[in-house]
């Protein structure tokens, strides 16, 4: 079976199953080919992923093996009616939504994540005609090939952001990563991409590189048996004055100007800006109360007050978040103030 007919036949099962839950038709699109076999043998399963061993997951696990990987569906059944219907088969950040018109499914469509509640608007819609579907063949249309390109590019970047993520927090905690293999293997596109990652929060692409962001904080060099220390880090140059005479001046690597630049990025004015900052954080959380600051893994967030005197950060614990009255726990309450915080702003410990 080639990729084409086993996306047909996903896709085919999820408008047969979706539709049958919200209305339980026999005569409803697919129900004979795909539901009706698996209710006479009592192994049709409502939902995916955590309910009762994987049983939907199961039901197409032969249809999911693709090129680009294992190619399944986290399905947003918005509109259905009943809510115990909402395939969920093995997470990822891509999803086939269900078009309904009334108790009907007319169409599908293909979304993004995007950040946590957070979706793209359709990338591309189709109507169950349009796709080819429930048409009797097994061999698909254009509009369906093209369908399973767009999916499978998502599954691509998907599982490429994946494998950057894991890079960048190695990165973030070592201050140095070295990527080795043979050549041709991606080391010098996976160095972008989590260049692009970290730097613009983005793919990377080559029109990233007209990007100033991207152009001002990203630099490659290449080297080659003749590339030394001097042409690195530092060395002396040969300058010819207006008189034509020839001297020796010291001059930048590309290393040691691309540290000026990240250092000068702490500064404004050439001058250290953590006052300013501070000022101005302070301020903030004076006016709101209270500021919810991701923390660096991305995953959880902590709330900052500020400490009584006004001077300082506090991340309290309340013993009843829900009272008129919060009263805060001394021993389980975080408190930081200016100078530890400038100390972790340049690098020492805090």
């Amino acid at each position: 079976m080639d990729k084409i007919e086993s996306f047909k036949r996903v896709l085919e099962y999820f408008v047969a199953h979706l539709e049958w839950m919200n209305n339980e038709d026999i005569q409803g699109k697919g129900y004979a080919t795909y539901i009706e076999p698996l209710l006479k043998t009592n192994q049709f399963y409502k939902s995916g992923v955590g309910y009762k061993g994987y049983g939907a997951q199961k039901t197409i696990d032969a249809w999911t093996n693709f090129p680009e990987g294992k190619l399944c569906i986290n399905v947003d059944a918005r509109g259905i009616t009943k809510k115990s219907c909402y395939l969920h088969w093995i997470e990822t950040g891509i999803n086939i939504v269900a078009i309904w018109n009334n108790d009907i499914i007319e169409g599908l469509g293909l979304l993004e994540f995007i950040d946590k509640g957070e979706w793209s608007d359709y990338l591309e819609t189709h109507s169950l005609d349009e796709l080819g579907l429930f048409d009797g063949n097994k061999t698909g249309n254009q509009a369906l090939i093209e369908f399973y390109e767009s999916f499978a590019n998502l599954l691509i970047k998907l599982n490429d952001m994946a494998n950057i993520n894991y890079y960048i927090d190695i990165l973030v905690a070592n201050k140095n990563l070295v990527l080795n293999g043979a050549p041709g293997t991606g080391k010098t596109y996976l160095a972008k991409n989590i260049a692009a990652e970290m730097i613009c929060q983005k793919h990377y692409s080559e029109d990233l590189e007209k990007d100033p962001v991207f152009s001002s904080h990203c630099r490659f060099v290449q080297f080659h048996p003749s590339y030394d220390y001097t042409d690195f880090v530092e060395g002396l140059r040969p300058k010819k004055d207006i008189s034509g005479n020839i001297s020796f001046e010291r001059k930048d690597g590309v290393f040691k100007a691309f540290c000026k630049t990240a250092v000068a990025d702490y500064m404004i004015n050439g001058v250290d800006n953590f006052d300013e900052s501070w000022d101005a954080l302070v301020a903030d959380i004076n006016e709101k109360g209270e500021l919810e600051i991701p923390l660096i893994t991305g995953s959880e967030t902590m709330i900052v007050e500020l400490n009584t005197n006004g001077d300082g950060l506090a991340n309290r614990t309340y013993d009843d978040a829900d009272s008129d009255k919060k009263e805060w726990i001394r021993g389980k309450s975080k408190f930081f103030n200016k100078e530890q915080l400038y100390n972790i702003y340049r690098g020492l410990p805090g």
